[in-house]
Protein backbone atom coordinates (compact mmCIF):
# COMPACT_ATOMS: atom_id res chain seq x y z
CA UNK A 1 0.00 0.00 0.00
CA UNK A 2 1.29 2.96 -0.73
CA UNK A 3 1.23 6.97 0.06
CA UNK A 4 1.83 10.00 -1.51
CA UNK A 5 4.69 11.20 0.30
CA UNK A 6 8.24 11.19 -0.90
CA UNK A 7 10.16 9.18 1.39
CA UNK A 8 13.55 10.70 0.20
CA UNK A 9 12.91 14.07 1.15
CA UNK A 10 15.01 15.53 4.15
CA UNK A 11 12.93 17.29 6.61
CA UNK A 12 13.95 19.48 9.12
CA UNK A 13 13.86 18.37 13.05
CA UNK A 14 14.09 21.59 15.63
CA UNK A 15 12.93 21.33 18.44
CA UNK A 16 9.24 22.41 18.76
CA UNK A 17 8.52 26.03 20.76
CA UNK A 18 12.59 25.93 21.59
CA UNK A 19 11.49 29.53 22.95
CA UNK A 20 9.38 28.47 25.51
CA UNK A 21 11.51 25.23 26.81
CA UNK A 22 13.19 26.55 30.32
CA UNK A 23 16.33 25.01 31.87
CA UNK A 24 15.89 20.99 32.12
CA UNK A 25 12.79 20.79 30.61
CA UNK A 26 12.03 18.66 27.51
CA UNK A 27 11.18 20.28 24.27
CA UNK A 28 9.44 17.78 21.90
CA UNK A 29 10.78 17.49 18.54
CA UNK A 30 9.47 18.13 15.35
CA UNK A 31 9.47 15.58 12.30
CA UNK A 32 10.97 13.41 14.50
CA UNK A 33 10.15 9.25 15.41
CA UNK A 34 12.16 6.20 15.68
CA UNK A 35 12.23 3.09 17.12
CA UNK A 36 10.44 2.65 20.60
CA UNK A 37 12.24 1.81 23.54
CA UNK A 38 16.11 1.33 24.10
CA UNK A 39 16.40 0.13 20.40
CA UNK A 40 15.67 3.99 19.47
CA UNK A 41 17.88 5.78 21.96
CA UNK A 42 20.96 5.92 19.53
CA UNK A 43 18.56 7.92 17.43
CA UNK A 44 16.95 9.64 19.86
CA UNK A 45 20.59 10.64 21.29
CA UNK A 46 21.97 11.55 17.92
CA UNK A 47 18.84 14.04 17.54
CA UNK A 48 19.53 15.76 20.51
CA UNK A 49 22.96 16.58 19.42
CA UNK A 50 21.96 18.02 16.09
CA UNK A 51 20.13 20.58 17.38
CA UNK A 52 23.16 21.82 18.77
CA UNK A 53 24.82 22.31 22.64
CA UNK A 54 22.01 23.74 24.21
CA UNK A 55 20.43 20.59 24.67
CA UNK A 56 21.43 17.45 26.35
CA UNK A 57 19.32 14.19 27.19
CA UNK A 58 16.27 12.80 25.35
CA UNK A 59 13.37 11.19 26.29
CA UNK A 60 10.73 9.17 24.69
CA UNK A 61 7.89 10.30 24.13
CA UNK A 62 3.89 9.70 22.22
CA UNK A 63 3.29 6.68 19.18
CA UNK A 64 3.90 8.03 15.98
CA UNK A 65 5.28 6.11 12.58
CA UNK A 66 8.61 6.56 11.03
CA UNK A 67 10.54 5.90 7.95
CA UNK A 68 12.30 2.69 7.95
CA UNK A 69 14.98 3.49 5.30
CA UNK A 70 16.68 6.28 7.88
CA UNK A 71 15.04 5.29 11.83
CA UNK A 72 14.68 9.42 12.09
CA UNK A 73 11.60 10.63 9.72
CA UNK A 74 8.29 10.75 11.17
CA UNK A 75 5.94 10.11 7.85
CA UNK A 76 2.26 8.70 7.55
CA UNK A 77 1.42 4.69 7.50
CA UNK A 78 1.87 3.24 4.51
CA UNK A 79 4.49 2.56 1.91
CA UNK A 80 5.99 6.05 0.11
CA UNK A 81 5.56 6.87 -3.58
CA UNK A 82 9.35 7.71 -3.70
CA UNK A 83 11.03 4.81 -3.00
CA UNK A 84 8.53 2.22 -2.75
CA UNK A 85 10.83 0.40 -0.75
CA UNK A 86 10.70 2.85 2.13
CA UNK A 87 7.88 2.36 4.49
CA UNK A 88 5.96 3.86 7.96
CA UNK A 89 6.52 1.93 11.10
CA UNK A 90 5.44 2.39 14.43
CA UNK A 91 7.56 3.91 16.56
CA UNK A 92 7.72 6.48 19.20
CA UNK A 93 8.66 10.57 19.00
CA UNK A 94 11.21 12.17 20.86
CA UNK A 95 12.40 15.25 23.12
CA UNK A 96 15.31 17.13 23.98
CA UNK A 97 16.54 18.31 27.28
CA UNK A 98 17.54 22.34 27.52
CA UNK A 99 21.17 22.19 29.52
CA UNK A 100 21.99 26.16 28.10
CA UNK A 101 21.54 29.06 26.97
CA UNK A 102 23.93 30.47 24.38
CA UNK A 103 22.50 33.67 23.34
CA UNK A 104 24.98 36.20 24.10
CA UNK A 105 22.73 38.99 25.86
CA UNK A 106 23.56 42.30 23.54
CA UNK A 107 22.36 40.90 20.69
CA UNK A 108 19.52 39.56 22.40
CA UNK A 109 18.68 42.76 23.09
CA UNK A 110 19.72 44.28 19.92
CA UNK A 111 17.50 41.66 18.32
CA UNK A 112 14.03 42.36 20.60
CA UNK A 113 12.77 44.45 18.53
CA UNK A 114 11.56 42.06 16.56
CA UNK A 115 9.31 40.89 19.35
CA UNK A 116 8.77 42.80 21.39
CA UNK A 117 4.96 41.67 22.30
CA UNK A 118 5.59 37.85 21.94
CA UNK A 119 8.41 34.66 20.83
CA UNK A 120 6.62 33.99 17.75
CA UNK A 121 9.43 31.94 16.02
CA UNK A 122 12.54 30.36 17.20
CA UNK A 123 14.12 32.83 15.17
CA UNK A 124 12.78 35.58 17.49
CA UNK A 125 14.65 34.52 20.57
CA UNK A 126 18.19 33.52 19.06
CA UNK A 127 21.18 35.98 18.53
CA UNK A 128 21.91 36.15 15.39
CA UNK A 129 24.77 32.88 15.74
CA UNK A 130 21.01 31.12 16.42
CA UNK A 131 21.47 30.33 20.39
CA UNK A 132 18.49 31.03 22.44
CA UNK A 133 17.90 34.12 24.40
CA UNK A 134 17.48 32.78 28.34
CA UNK A 135 14.55 34.64 29.42
CA UNK A 136 15.28 35.25 33.39
CA UNK A 137 13.85 31.90 34.91
CA UNK A 138 15.67 29.25 36.87
CA UNK A 139 18.22 31.48 37.46
CA UNK A 140 19.58 32.68 34.35
CA UNK A 141 19.81 36.61 33.24
CA UNK A 142 16.44 37.79 31.30
CA UNK A 143 18.00 38.65 27.79
CA UNK A 144 14.52 38.61 26.34
CA UNK A 145 13.28 42.09 27.46
CA UNK A 146 14.81 45.58 27.06
CA UNK A 147 14.49 45.85 30.74
CA UNK A 148 16.35 43.03 31.18
CA UNK A 149 20.22 42.20 32.45
CA UNK A 150 22.56 42.76 29.54
CA UNK A 151 26.08 42.10 30.64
Amino acid sequence: MGNSQDCTKKKKMPIARACYVGMHHFGNVSNFCTLSGPAGNRFRHRLCSFNGAEWGDSKQTGRCTYNDCDSMTRIKSGCCKHPARCCGITGKGGACKRVAFYGDGIECCLNNSRCMKKWEKNSDCQDFKGHTCSDGRFGMPDHRTMTGNVP
